[in-house]
Parts: structure tokens; sequence; C-alpha cells
């Protein structure tokens, strides 16, 4: 599959559209599809973990999904 898209106009600069992206590499943190998931996933372990969920966002603003990935990984082992 080719994609066209318009060219950047200063050297360094690129342009990239997300939605040529594989799903898989559109799940980074930060995109609507990957915090849904993790949402979802926390809410499916009861009302505490989607509490913890919002405890964890406000307080690690920017590496929250770290944490999160960890608690539902935990959710696996057990």
């Amino acid at each position: 599959m080719v994609a066209t898209h318009a060219r950047a106009k200063n050297v360094g600069i690129f342009t990239t559209n997300i939605s040529h992206y594989d799903k898989y590499k559109r799940l980074y943190p930060g995109s609507e599809e990957h915090d849904e998931k993790y949402k979802t996933s926390m809410v499916k372990m009861g009302s505490n973990c989607e509490l913890m969920l919002s405890f964890i966002k406000q307080e690690h603003k920017s590496d929250w999904y770290r944490a999160v990935k960890g608690i539902v990984n935990l959710k696996k082992i057990l």
C-alpha cells in the first residue's frame, strides 16, 4: 500500500498521518484507542481499579500508562 500526504515545507519536519499506520502501531500512549483500551481493562477489574486509574493519571500525567500496564498484567498472572 502506498500513502500520500502533504510535503513538509522545512528540513527536518515530518508530516506523518497516523491513520496510515497499522492498528498495532496506533496503540501508543496518548492515542484515544490506547487510553480507552487500558480504561476498559481497569473498569473490568472493578470499581477500585477504576478509582486507581484516575488517581494514577492525576499523579503521573506523562507516564501513567506504565503503572496501569503493570496492574493489568498482574491480572494475567493471577
